[in-house]
């Protein structure tokens, strides 16, 4: 007679369990579903910059490196409705400087606000600290 290991009854109960959740309960449990797309996405467009546009070699990228180096948790107001998560996130790069022929640092920072489901992102004009993400 077969007899269940332990793991195997485990692992049926948690099945039984998410089987009883909905859909929109799991869709809506992380307020940051979508930030790393919406990151990667900021990553693109800056490729796209006049700042990325120069190449070291054919075929080469004009900036290189792209590194986040600190997100954090932004203030939401009541008046806000609909905005479900704001994050500001710095991030890091090399860029290429074509009178020098070398790869210059470079850094930027932006703001991800959730809304609706939805992420948009406001560039940031001013430095940010990419360890502590403080912004001057």
């Amino acid at each position: 007679m077969y007899k269940p290991s332990l793991c195997v009854i485990v692992g049926c109960l948690t099945l039984l369990g998410l089987a009883g959740c909905d859909q929109a309960t799991l869709k809506t449990a992380d307020p940051y579903d979508g930030l790393p797309q919406a990151i990667l996405n900021w990553h693109a467009d800056v490729e796209k910059t006049a700042a990325c546009s120069g190449k070291p070699v054919a075929g080469g990228n004009g900036c290189q490196a792209f590194e986040v180096g600190c997100k954090v948790e932004q203030p939401i107001s009541s008046s806000e409705a609909g905005v479900t998560a704001r994050i500001l996130a710095a991030m890091s790069w090399n860029a290429w400087n074509t009178a020098r022929g070398d790869f210059d640092p470079a850094s930027g920072g932006a703001v991800f606000t959730k809304k609706d489901g939805k992420w948009s992102r406001r560039d940031l004009s001013t430095p940010v600290n990419l360890t502590t993400c403080a912004t001057s």
